[in-house]
């Protein structure tokens, strides 16, 4: 691996340390010191819905506040899962660890389905609280021009993708002994 590329893998595993230790707390807070969050959902859900109407607002009322209490318990779980994951997998992924090809794509794929799940948290965070479009010339003056949640979501995109090339390559790096015998 050269210098540029175990840089990119060392600003990426920072960033997936850092967005592993926001939902950790997070999932945490939700966990351990509200002991309301999952009988709490329901009514904070049908606050943030209000009036609206359209699509997500008519998938919240008929799937989601049926069962918020089993919705409230899953998203505490994954936010700690996905928590943990995001911290342990970039110390297993880091240029040392690569030469063991199946512990790289165990933690990769690990990585690939908290990011996914982060994105799905994320993007709904985001839709709930009816944020502006992202989009130049869409928002109000007065709120930020992206929201931090739509931030996270563009930026578990993000990650994904790099686990997923990183994946790809590393199965295609030849290894030292193919490297010695040619």
């Amino acid at each position: 691996m050269n210098g540029a590329m175990q840089k990119n893998v060392i600003v990426i595993s920072l960033i997936e340390l850092w967005l592993g230790y926001e939902f950790l707390v997070s999932g945490w807070n939700k966990l351990v010191l509200s002991k309301s969050f999952t009988s709490g959902l329901s009514g904070y859900l049908k606050a943030m819905i209000g009036g609206q109407t359209g699509w997500y607002s008519n998938l919240i009322n008929q799937s989601i506040l049926p069962h918020a209490p089993v919705f409230g318990y899953l998203i505490e779980w994954a936010e700690v899962i996905a928590g943990i994951i995001l911290i342990v997998a970039p110390l297993f992924l880091m240029p040392r660890i690569k030469d063991n090809i199946l512990v790289h794509k165990t933690f990769s794929i690990l990585s690939i389905l908290a990011l996914v799940s982060i994105f799905v948290m994320s993007l709904n965070f985001y839709l709930i609280l009816k944020w502006p479009s992202p989009l130049p010339g869409q928002g109000n003056p007065y709120t930020p021009g992206v929201s931090f949640d739509f931030f996270i979501a563009a930026m578990s995109l993000v990650l994904i993708w790099w686990n997923v090339v990183g994946m790809k390559s590393i199965s295609r790096e030849p290894t030292e002994k193919t490297v010695h015998s040619l």
